[in-house]
């Protein structure tokens, strides 16, 4: 398995950092947690359409100690993610956001599957349509959905990849 499917992690962090997103505002992991379950190199985004996996673009993984860095062929950004178990398969996604004004923390799950990784990232107003267990409800402050504690994020996280398909998936690209 590679980090390819990894990249629906990154560029999901993008998209976390313009939204109404599942935050926090302290970081809940250690740095020196982080784990590194995909490898570095070239992976294939893909979106599901009609039933189907479809090719979205290409882009490089890099792996600079713990810290994963995403690179798209056609994106400017560079987005920076770290990753933390949270069950079978599942992982949590931490991106810092270094943009003044936002929520200086946001996640998202990815889960890893024989083919590469699946990506979830639910906005603030997913999470609430879901119907999440009491239990894992978050604070909500403007658009954002708080968490205070890793436990409650990554299972909130979890419930809602049970129900709910993936945004993204990324598979190791072909030479």
């Amino acid at each position: 398995m590679t980090l390819g499917n990894l990249r629906p992690f990154a560029l999901a962090i993008l998209a976390l950092l313009l939204a109404g997103c599942i935050a926090s505002e302290n970081p809940l992991f250690d740095a020196a947690t982080a784990v590194t379950p995909a490898a570095a190199g070239r992976y294939e985004k893909q979106q599901m359409e009609e039933g189907r996996w479809t090719k979205l673009r290409l882009g490089t993984l890099k792996l600079e100690g713990r810290t994963y860095e995403w690179k798209g062929d056609d994106e400017a950004e560079d987005p920076r993610f770290s990753l933390y178990p949270a069950g079978k398969d599942n992982f949590v996604v931490h991106a810092p956001n270094t943009e003044p004004g936002k929520q200086a923390n946001y996640y998202a799950l990815m889960q890893q599957t024989a083919e590469g990784y699946l990506f979830y990232q639910p906005l603030c107003s997913d999470l609430k349509k879901v119907r999440l267990p009491e239990r894992l409800r978050p604070k909500i402050v403007k658009d954002n959905c708080l968490y205070s504690d890793r436990a409650t994020l990554a299972e909130a996280l979890s419930f809602y990849a049970s129900v709910m398909e993936p945004d993204v998936r990324y598979v190791p690209a072909k030479p």
